[in-house]
């Protein structure tokens, strides 16, 4: 696969989770059911929407999953469809990953990964198109690629500041670091909220940013990524039901 390609998939994996004073609250975040869907902009072109869902799945147990659906304008994405899913445990105030699975089609064929994480947390099987791969040894408090948004929810809400999120991604053991920049309102297609910018800080060739609502449990309103030489790409909150 090409790095351009599997720029793009992390970018879906990365995108494939009230007043400002909240912030200061550290309270804990405790998962709650809802549906999300965002618009997608390439540059000004809009090129289609991606679809979040958490909901429960038994006893402590939780599934967060992502699809995108690309328009006809949206020939930047590797995939004509991405379905991803991520089943957790949480427990004690903590998020505990159990398997993630991301399926789709690409311009190279169907495409179907998953990790499967033991009771520990400590060994991820690697699987790619249905063959295991790999097993990775990883330090606690790894999570899976689209845990993202939940665990920056989660760490935001405590009152922490500056955020590491480590994860796996394909057969590669990955570190992200956050920091929160400020506060600003932001209008979207879903209404005008107050937020806090969270910002990625450990890659200087890519700009990521993410507005979290308080009001809505910190819930991203918007991410964006801008790359040297590329059009930016935008997702803003579009409509969201919280059951």
């Amino acid at each position: 696969m090409s790095r351009r390609r599997s720029g793009r998939l992390a970018l879906l994996a990365l995108l494939l989770g009230a007043a400002m004073t909240v912030l200061a609250a550290d309270r804990t975040l405790a998962p709650a059911a809802y549906e999300a869907s965002y618009r997608v902009h390439y540059g000004p072109v809009s090129v289609g929407t991606i679809d979040y869902e958490l909901a429960p799945a038994g006893e402590d147990r939780w599934l967060f999953r992502g699809e995108a659906h690309p328009s006809a304008w949206a020939g930047w994405l590797p995939v004509d469809s991405l379905n991803e899913r991520s089943h957790f445990r949480y427990r004690d105030g903590r998020l505990l990953p159990e398997r993630y699975e991301t399926r789709g089609q690409t311009d190279e064929g169907p495409m179907a990964r998953a990790l499967v994480f033991d009771t520990s947390g400590r060994r991820v099987a690697v699987h790619r198109d249905g063959q295991l791969r790999k097993t990775l040894e990883v330090p606690a408090g790894t999570y899976d690629p689209a845990l993202l948004q939940l665990v920056l929810r989660h760490e935001v809400a405590r009152g922490e500041r500056t955020i590491s999120y480590r994860f796996v991604d394909g057969g590669k053991l990955k570190t992200y670091r956050f920091e929160v920049q400020g506060e600003e309102p932001l209008d979207t297609p879903a209404g005008l909220f107050d937020t806090v910018r969270l910002a990625r800080v450990d890659d200087p060739d890519k700009r990521s940013v993410l507005w979290l609502a308080p009001a809505l449990d910190y819930l991203p309103v918007q991410f964006e990524q801008r790359e040297a030489g590329r059009p930016t790409v935008r997702l803003a909150l579009r409509e969201l039901d919280r059951g």
